[in-house]
């Protein structure tokens, strides 16, 4: 490929970008004020799939068994690009994640990618992953082999004050825990009981004292779901919600076994039963590629936006799932130029700003860059599989 194609193919989408941006931001702000949460996304997905659909794709809903997953398809044949789209928001503060103008900054890059797929040899992909929030939808993609022919799979996440080339996710596992004991009056035979309440607040006495033998960038959280219905009741039942992150599966295996022991414990002194069942996929952690980010740090260098040095893991994400299957990125960009926390009210509204819209503008076409790349540059296809390999299987 020369360059000469390239800078005329990324000249088209950069302007096709440009003449759809005041329509993406409309919508991105029009999700935000209807936000669904995980599942239930089906308003936000229609919206995302009519777009597509009116650009030319051709659309699937509902896909893998998903109602509200979708796949829009342009092309044929090898390479194969994914474009992926997040839709679902968060209890009480809405798109406090930013999935409103993330998901939208995805279909912006694919359809003005659409308009230059007829000049390319492969087939681009822009696909609808529900639920990032809570079971991740690309968990079950990547098990299903959706991601397993792929050359990249992209996506940016937003965040507050420096840009990333990668997010640097850890393995996550969630867990439901459930402590049963034997109801008796708390007054009149205590001692005929056996209190739930006991092993659960031992179990997180244990946990504690744990943190104090495990390396510091290891994450153990938990909140008490239920406990008890009466203050007279020795409660018979007491629920605790558990995540658990470590740095790669491998240490959370190790880590997972530890707490089991911890609650194990915990039952057997106060003579309860204990359950310790998982709740939902697992998070593996992000297989990271130098050779893809040089790529993405050439996006953003395109549309004038420093980076930052990568960070230590934080918030783990489905994305790692699908980047043990094909290479895949997730490249962080900020919409405001101060820290906010996410998963806030005010984050949720540094989305509609007039930044937060030029960053999806911005945004779209890094993700475009990097597709673009992928699609039209063999050698730059061949580097980032076999680093994607032997990363994999080493």
């Amino acid at each position: 490929m020369s360059n000469d194609i390239f800078n005329e193919l990324l000249a088209k989408v950069y302007s096709s970008i440009d003449e759809q941006k005041e329509h993406a931001f409309s919508v991105s702000d029009d999700i935000a004020e209807h936000p669904e949460l995980s599942g239930e996304e089906f308003r936000t997905a229609g919206i995302f799939c009519d777009w597509l659909k009116k650009d030319g794709f051709n659309v699937e809903m509902p896909y893998c068994g998903m109602d509200t997953a979708f796949i829009a398809k342009k092309g044929s044949g090898k390479p194969r690009v994914a474009i992926l789209v997040e839709t679902d928001a968060l209890p009480v503060v809405g798109h406090g994640c930013g999935h409103n103008l993330s998901g939208t900054m995805s279909v912006l890059a694919g359809t003005a990618l659409f308009k230059v797929m007829d000049e390319i040899k492969g087939e681009l992909l822009v696909i609808g992953t529900p639920a990032e929030e809570t079971w991740g939808a690309k968990c079950q993609m990547a098990d299903m082999g959706v991601m397993d022919d792929i050359d990249l799979a992209i996506m940016i996440h937003c965040t507050s004050q420096k840009n990333l080339v990668s997010m640097t996710t850890p393995a996550l596992q969630g867990w439901n825990m459930t402590f049963t004991g034997v109801a008796s009056h708390a007054a009149a035979a205590p001692w005929d009981g056996r209190n739930a309440f006991n092993g659960a607040r031992l179990f997180f006495d244990a946990l504690d004292m744990m943190r104090q033998h495990v390396r510091p960038e290891i994450r153990m959280h938990g909140i008490l779901k239920e406990c008890g219905t009466a203050v007279n009741t020795v409660p018979d039942k007491a629920a605790i919600l558990l995540e658990l992150r470590a740095p790669d599966r491998r240490d959370l295996e190790k880590i997972t076994e530890r707490v089991k022991k911890c609650a194990e414990g915990a039952s057997a002194a106060t003579e309860t039963e204990m359950v310790f069942d998982k709740n939902f996929t697992s998070f593996d952690n992000s297989l990271e590629l130098s050779s893809l980010e040089s790529i993405v740090q050439s996006g953003f260098d395109s549309v004038g936006l420093p980076t930052s040095e990568k960070e230590s893991p934080g918030g783990a994400s489905d994305m790692g799932n699908i980047s043990w299957r094909c290479p895949a990125i997730q490249p962080l960009l900020s919409i405001v130029d101060r820290q906010i926390p996410l998963h806030t009210a005010e984050f949720e509204a540094a989305t509609r700003s007039e930044l937060g819209h030029a960053r999806l503008a911005a945004g779209a076409k890094v993700i475009a860059y990097t597709a673009l790349k992928i699609l039209l540059d063999e050698n730059a296809r061949k580097d980032v599989k076999e680093e994607f390999l032997r990363k994999k299987n080493g």
